[in-house]
């Protein structure tokens, strides 16, 4: 019997430990107090409460609720069904049923909260350490060598808040301590909120201060790749036009064969999919580098494909001249008009999701 109850007594104390090993981190955090210098307006609370409430995220408790920067922020818990947490925030004054509202998720440490921002109402970094943390840096560049800057950010009110001044939310890193001890939390911003979904994409690696060259060499570096699938289209072009050379042959032939007509069909039309996917990406890059950048020149960026998939049309309809006499000469033709014409209507649509993106970029 004693053995019995000595194994019981230790079963129930790993289910213990375990059941506080996958404790949820969110309900530590959910723990902490309310802070913020505007904790004592109970109609900015109750509001805060009902519009939250009113868009399915019942707060299960409210931890911040201040004005920052000139900015208003609530941060809150919601039930545990929905197992996250939400922010509010907007300018001073703004009502709490106009604060844009974003999701935090669920915390990823038990050391902080946090979001970046970057729209019409400002480009900041929130960071909600916990109470006990005594030091909170956030990166606020690179030097010249690409390393990162960290600033220490006072917690005011609960909130350590930087402006951003131009830097992408997504290259944002945190360096957090307590008592002099660095916490191991993830570095990055927990949640964006963005009008451009670019900047919620990094581009900063440490040694590459991508983000701190000037627009015109990324302009530059962009325009360049386009320009040069360009040249690739209308090379193609000519040479799909100019496959036979006058000179090296009697003119009954037509010249010397460059290039026989199947190869090159085949291998213009699987080159069709890189070079529009290479032209998308260089357009997308110029559009987010250059502030002078017009919708119109989204109709641009399916011609570099179009020129190509034209060239392998153009070779296609010359295989069945050039095979006549050899066996499976008609299958041969068929099977390379069909890849080639397979990479034209790939042409077309991409034409087609270019204007669209054009109308959508209102152009």
């Amino acid at each position: 019997m004693r053995v019995g109850r000595g194994i019981v007594a230790v079963a129930s104390v790993v289910v213990t430990l375990l059941g506080a090993a996958c404790t949820s981190t969110d309900e530590q955090v959910g723990a902490w107090p309310l802070r913020g210098n505007l904790t004592d307006d109970h109609a900015l609370l109750d509001d805060a409460k009902a519009r939250l409430g009113a868009e399915g995220r019942k707060p299960r408790a409210l931890l911040i609720a201040t004005r920052v920067e000139g900015l208003t922020l609530i941060v809150a818990e919601t039930r545990r069904e929905q197992g996250s947490f939400v922010a509010l925030y907007g300018r001073s004054g703004t009502p709490v049923g106009a604060l844009r509202l974003v999701e935090l998720g669920k915390p990823t440490n038990t050391s902080s909260l946090s979001l970046g921002i970057d729209n019409a109402v400002g480009a900041m970094a929130f960071v909600v350490p916990a109470p006990n943390v005594t030091r909170v840096a956030i990166k606020s560049g690179v030097d010249a060598d690409g390393q990162p800057v960290m600033v220490d950010v006072p917690v005011r009110d609960g909130v350590a808040a930087l402006p951003l001044n131009g830097q992408r939310p997504a290259n944002i890193l945190i360096d957090l301590e307590i008592s002099g001890q660095e916490v191991g939390a993830p570095p990055e911003l927990q949640a964006f909120d963005v009008d451009d979904p670019v900047k919620a994409e990094p581009n900063f690696k440490p040694g590459l201060p991508a983000e701190e060259l000037p627009a015109d060499q990324r302009d530059n570096a962009a325009l360049w790749s386009f320009l040069g699938l360009l040249g690739f289209g209308l090379a193609a072009v000519v040479a799909a036009s100019r496959r036979r050379g006058p000179w090296a042959g009697s003119s009954s032939t037509g010249g010397r064969l460059w290039v026989p007509a199947a190869p090159a069909a085949v291998l213009l039309a699987f080159s069709t999919p890189l070079v529009i996917w290479g032209a998308f990406s260089s357009m997308f890059d110029l559009a987010h580098s250059d502030a002078a950048f017009e919708a119109f020149s989204f109709l641009l960026q399916p011609v570099p494909g179009l020129l190509v998939a034209a060239a392998a049309v153009r070779c296609s309809r010359a295989v069945r001249v050039e095979t006549v006499g050899q066996a499976n000469s008609r299958a041969l033709a068929l099977s390379t008009r069909i890849v080639a014409y397979a990479a034209a209507v790939l042409a077309l649509l991409a034409a087609v999701l270019s204007f669209l993106v054009m109308l959508g970029q209102g152009g």
